[in-house]
């Protein structure tokens, strides 16, 4: 969905909310910022079935609590928090394998269907993320909430149950890291040994965050 498509979002589900009709709340919200928050939890996790499983996870979460959501963040925000504690949990318990499908279940269903729209995308990611796929989880979120998702400061460390200036901090390290790993890189490039073939586009990896701050 565009920028400007995305803006009418947020009221509309408020509406819905205070109408009492979650059901019809949970699918705008859902088939409004899926494919975002799927490709996000991809970029972390660097598994397609993975990032489907947990999506499918965390939009059952949003389901189960939409009853009791308080408004003190936007519903976007809100759905990257239950993806990152989804993608942490599934982290924690990589073994631990689901067998408990809500496969009738309609925001389940809704899921499937973000998932099966975002596979192409989703396979042109793949390439794009090489240098943050050696960034840990938490690294890379703050990056892709912060650069690619434009959250400000207090909404990533909402997301991550951090402090504001913690995750500055973060932030400046991710950037001094990811600079470390574009020179290793830039050497192996040049080395007499290296293949003639040119290193990958940069861009998704330096872009500056906007000044806007929180």
């Amino acid at each position: 969905m565009e920028r400007a498509g995305k803006a009418i979002l947020e009221p509309r589900i408020a509406i819905l909310l205070e109408a009492g009709d979650l059901s019809a709340a949970a699918s705008v919200a859902v088939r409004g910022y899926g494919p975002e928050h799927l490709s996000y939890l991809f970029l972390i996790l660097h598994d397609r079935d993975a990032a489907h499983d947990v999506f499918a996870e965390s939009c059952a979460d949003f389901w189960r609590t939409l009853g009791s959501f308080r408004g003190e963040c936007s519903i976007r925000t809100w759905l990257y928090k239950l993806a990152w504690n989804a993608a942490s949990n599934f982290q924690r318990e990589q073994n631990r394998r689901r067998e408990r499908r809500l496969e009738t279940n309609e925001i389940s269903q809704l899921a499937a269907e973000v998932s099966r729209s975002l596979d192409s995308k989703l396979a042109a990611l793949d390439r794009r993320q090489r240098l943050r796929q050696k960034l840990d989880p938490e690294e890379q979120s703050i990056l892709t909430l912060r650069l690619d998702r434009g959250l400000s400061w207090r909404e990533v460390g909402l997301v991550l149950s951090v402090r504001e200036m913690a995750v500055r901090k973060r932030f400046e390290r991710i950037k001094a890291k990811l600079r470390r790993l574009l020179a290793e890189e830039d050497n192996q490039g040049n080395s007499p040994s290296a293949n003639q073939t040119s290193p990958s586009q940069t861009d998704t990896v330096s872009r500056k965050p906007s000044p806007s701050g929180a």
